[in-house]
């Protein structure tokens, strides 16, 4: 199976900064620590966390020689279900407040 990966840059000016979103750095490595562990608890991919530049990041590592399109399918799934959750979990207390 064939597959392209495109890669997109944002302009700067279009993409606000975390201090604009009201976000500091410290929000940001929580959220991708929780992101992490989340998606290691659905048990269908192994992501771990590192830093990088300072900032938290995911190590996401989907591919190796006994890796199929059902796994990758898998691990995409398990991330679109936890970040799913966590957005709807930030509607409900955005509509409580």
């Amino acid at each position: 199976m064939a597959s392209s990966i495109q890669m997109h840059r944002r302009r700067p000016e279009a993409t606000p900064s975390r201090a604009q979103r009201g976000g500091g750095d410290s929000e940001h490595d929580a959220r991708t620590d929780a992101v992490t562990l989340a998606v290691l608890a659905t048990g269908e991919a192994i992501f771990s966390n590192t830093t990088w530049r300072g900032k938290r990041c995911m190590r996401v590592s989907v591919c190796n020689w006994q890796t199929g399109a059902s796994d990758v399918a898998r691990a995409v799934s398990a991330m679109r279900q936890v970040l799913l959750a966590r957005m709807a979990g930030a509607a409900v207390r955005w509509l409580k407040r």
